[in-house]
């Protein structure tokens, strides 16, 4: 009976000491995964801010770039009217300088023909000095035959060869004094001709200069909305490099948000493995 009370007593011993070391092992057990499960909540937390976070800055930058879009659409849709404009207007205005040239080349050759108008115009002046002159001449000749004839009326009877020398000399006069008169009325003709060339042609300068002038301040105009469209584009060019920046951060942010997602759900696996690690833990104990 001593011995199997002694026997007893070590079995007891034995028991007591085997469930204080199984006490001990839970007690280390439970409290390395009380760490390691604070731990991982600690940063599964941590890991859930980041993701709102990520996820409120994907908002934002979805916003921003629906905006860039928007203003993306209107800045072509500007940029095609100022195109189109500036093409018709480029159009219009080589199409007054095709005219202008046209216009020029017609006023170049009517003055070279009123040049050679004006060149006749001088030669027949000069013409008409010399039948002046000549006229000039007949008068004295008609004079001197005046005189003659009055010397031989008062002096005697005129024989015929007086007379007929007076007749001769009054044919030449009168036909003399008709050629004039009919020069004359051709050169007023000629003169009144010449002046409404040199009008109309003056007339004629004056509108291509007008056009001329319109057609510099078209194109003045059409060079200000030239660079008014190279800024344009300028901007379109920046805010499709920001767009395509924006877009870049999104992709970089959906892989973060992606990678945390995979990392959140990893660290409740660890979790839930740990807590059942815990559980079998506690069944071992318990047997």
């Amino acid at each position: 009976v001593v011995e199997f009370r002694d026997r007893c007593q070590k079995v007891e011993q034995h028991l007591q000491k085997e469930e204080s070391e199984l006490a001990n092992r839970e007690r280390k057990l439970l409290d390395a995964h009380s760490d390691s499960l604070e731990s991982s909540l600690f940063r599964l937390e941590e890991q859930q801010q980041r993701s709102i976070g990520l996820a409120e800055g994907n908002s934002l930058l979805t916003q921003q770039l629906s905006q860039s879009e928007q203003t993306n659409l209107a800045l072509r849709v500007d940029l095609q009217k100022l195109t189109a404009d500036w093409t018709r207007a480029m159009e219009e205005a080589e199409l007054r300088e095709v005219n202008w040239q046209k216009e020029k080349e017609s006023l170049e050759r009517e003055r070279e023909r009123w040049l050679e108008e004006r060149r006749v115009e001088e030669a027949e002046s000069r013409a008409e000095e010399e039948r002046r002159r000549e006229m000039e001449r007949s008068y004295q000749s008609l004079s001197q035959a005046v005189v003659t004839l009055s010397r031989v009326l008062g002096s005697s009877p005129p024989s015929m060869d007086h007379v007929s020398s007076l007749l001769e000399v009054l044919s030449q006069a009168d036909s003399a004094l008709q050629r004039r008169h009919q020069e004359q009325q051709e050169v007023g003709v000629l003169r009144r001709r010449w002046v409404e060339q040199q009008e109309s042609l003056q007339g004629r300068l004056f509108q291509l200069e007008a056009d001329n002038t319109e057609t510099n301040t078209l194109l003045q105009h059409t060079q200000l909305e030239l660079a008014h469209t190279q800024q344009i584009l300028a901007r379109v060019e920046e805010a499709l490099m920001e767009n395509t920046q924006l877009k870049e951060r999104e992709m970089r942010s959906h892989m973060e948000l992606h990678s945390l997602k995979g990392a959140v759900e990893r660290e409740q696996l660890d979790r839930q493995r740990a807590e059942e690690e815990a559980v079998d833990a506690r069944e071992a104990l318990h047997k």
